[in-house]
C-alpha cells in the first residue's frame, strides 16, 4: 500500500503572508528616527492618515524607496495672500519641506517628498531624473527651475550620504558657471 501526500498552500496563507509583508513595509516606512523635526511629524501623520484611507505605501516603497525623516531640508514658503481688498496683501507663510527617499541598499537618493506645511499639508513627490522636465530658462533670480531642482537633489544627497562632489553631465544646468565647476562623480 502506498501513500501519496500533497503539500499545498491555502489561499488564506498567502493572503496572510501578503498582509504581513505590507505591514512590515508600512512599519519600516513610518519608523521615526530621533531628532526628527516636529513639523515633519505632522507630515508623517498626514501620510499615515492617507495610507489608512487607501493603502499606497507598499507600491511607493517598491518604486521609490523609504523616506529619511531626519535628513530634511526645511524652509519658509512665502506666498502673497490677498484679503477682500484691492490694496492689502498679506504674506501667508508656511513651511516647505523636502524629505529624501532612498531605495534599499542605494548610496544616493532616489527623489524627495515635497510638503507644504501650514494649517493643512500639501504633499507631492519628485524623482531624481525629473530635472529634465523643468525649465532651463533663467527666471527672475537668474537660476533656472531645473538648476533649483538639481540643487535640492545635491543638498539632500549631501545631508543623507555626505556627498559633496557631483558630476554635472548636463551643461544646461547651472548656466555658464558650469564651465567653472570641478567635475566629480554624483
Amino acid at each position: 500500500m502506498s501513500v501519496l501526500l500533497f503539500a499545498a498552500c491555502k489561499k488564506i496563507d498567502t493572503v496572510y503572508d501578503s498582509i504581513q509583508h505590507t505591514q512590515s513595509i508600512t512599519q519600516k516606512f513610518f519608523t521615526i528616527p530621533s531628532k526628527t523635526d516636529p513639523s515633519i511629524l505632522k507630515v508623517i501623520n498626514e501620510i499615515k492618515k492617507r495610507n489608512n484611507n487607501k493603502e499606497f505605501i507598499t507600491a511607493f516603497v517598491k518604486q521609490h524607496g523609504y523616506p529619511v525623516w531626519n535628513k530634511v531640508l526645511i524652509g519658509k514658503n512665502i506666498k502673497p495672500r490677498y484679503e477682500n481688498s484691492f490694496t492689502n496683501a498679506v504674506n501667508d507663510s508656511s513651511l516647505i519641506a523636502y524629505i529624501p527617499y532612498v531605495l534599499e541598499d542605494s548610496t544616493k537618493i532616489n527623489g524627495y517628498i515635497v510638503a507644504s506645511i501650514s494649517d493643512s499639508i500639501t504633499l507631492g513627490y519628485r524623482q531624481a531624473s525629473e530635472y529634465i522636465n523643468h525649465s532651463f530658462d533663467a527666471p527672475v533670480n537668474g537660476v533656472s527651475d531645473a538648476t533649483k531642482f538639481a540643487t535640492v537633489m545635491m543638498q539632500l544627497n549631501q545631508l543623507v550620504f555626505g556627498n559633496s562632489e557631483y558630476d554635472i553631465t548636463d551643461r544646461r544646468l547651472f548656466g555658464s558657471i558650469s564651465e567653472h565647476i570641478t567635475i566629480n562623480k554624483i
